[in-house]
């Protein structure tokens, strides 16, 4: 910060340092009093950046001592003590909340959450704060493999947590997708991401990276209330809302007209869904996401379609494949 730390010299003041408190002393013209006004409205300015143009001064403690024959006092001769602290903060240029003031790391850093080698884009809603795109993780958070259940018997037999791609694996798919074909697994999966069955989202391994889960089904009806259904509205099942929907899907890829106006950025794309027979449907028409809460005839979901503005809330079978949002823990 200076040449020498008690020596005057070029003064280097630091855009980071904040001002505490300002005080003077000195000998003002005619002798006896202090500093005169004239001389206080010089130097009495907000932050360290007043000392830029002063050319005495020394360092004792976290003090920054100046001295300064002012031009409009003759002969007054006046030292100004400022008292700054450095800026507390995350000062890591990886974290989400990176504050490039900070010189001093206050340990708040937060990081983008990342799991199976991806890293994923967040969003604040009200709040929550949620994944801003699909789950896409092949392996459970203690990175365990999730089970790749392919054929379609396999999908409607099986009690064991199973993840898949669109199209992955099966004799029957249908795209409606104005932008991709949804049944070339490659692009579905850089689109949509995966989907899980109900077995996955309630495997106590967990499908979201530490510090995020898969929400309940009252953590989404804060979203619907959040968004503007009321309580009862979102207590009910079905069909609810308004345009609940609309504010959630993108405002590209879903057809038949179908897209939303993304007021929120959760981006919703209609990533389809894989029936219990197995069979994938309705991937740019419609999306399905889980809840990790029993409901119905297995656990209660959020659907999104192409030809309703509203939020579908209903109980499904473990062995659909929907998509899966996760949501940050509150701390």
């Amino acid at each position: 910060m200076v040449e020498s730390e008690h020596a005057p010299g070029a003064l280097q003041i630091s855009p980071h340092l904040r001002v505490q408190r300002i005080g003077f002393l000195g000998q003002g013209e005619g002798g006896g009093g202090g500093v005169r006004e004239q001389g206080k409205q010089l130097l009495h300015q907000e932050g360290c950046m007043v000392a830029a143009h002063l050319s005495n001064f020394f360092f004792e403690k976290d003090k920054l001592i100046l001295l300064m024959r002012t031009p409009t006092i003759l002969a007054a001769t006046c030292i100004m003590f400022v008292s700054c602290q450095q800026e507390q903060g995350c000062t890591d240029p990886n974290a989400a909340n990176y504050n490039i003031e900070a010189v001093e790391d206050d340990g708040s850093c937060d990081y983008p959450p990342e799991i199976d080698g991806y890293t994923y884009d967040v969003v604040t809603i009200g709040d929550q704060v949620w994944f801003a795109e699909n789950l896409r993780t092949k392996v459970y958070a203690n990175g365990e493999l999730i089970t790749a259940v392919l054929p379609e018997w396999q999908w409607w037999s099986t009690t064991e947590g199973g993840v898949v791609v669109y199209g992955e694996g099966s004799s029957y798919c249908n795209s409606f997708s104005p932008d991709i074909d949804a049944c070339d697994e490659a692009q579905s999966f850089e689109e949509y991401g995966c989907l899980y069955n109900g077995y996955a989202v309630e495997d106590t391994r967990g499908l979201c990276p530490t510090g995020w889960h898969v929400p309940t089904d009252s953590e989404w009806k804060v979203l619907e209330m959040e968004l503007g259904m009321s309580e009862s509205q979102a207590c009910s099942t079905y069909w609810r809302g308004t345009d609940e929907g609309t504010k959630m899907k993108s405002i590209s890829g879903w057809g038949g007209n179908g897209s939303g106006t993304d007021e929120i950025g959760f981006s919703a794309l209609p990533g389809g869904t894989r029936i219990t027979d197995g069979y994938f449907y309705d991937a740019g028409y419609y999306g399905g996401w889980w809840s990790s809460s029993p409901g119905g005839p297995g656990i209660w979901r959020r659907n999104l379609s192409k030809d309703n503005s509203g939020i579908q809330r209903s109980g499904t079978y473990r062995t659909q494949g929907l998509s899966v949002r996760c949501l940050k823990d509150v701390e």
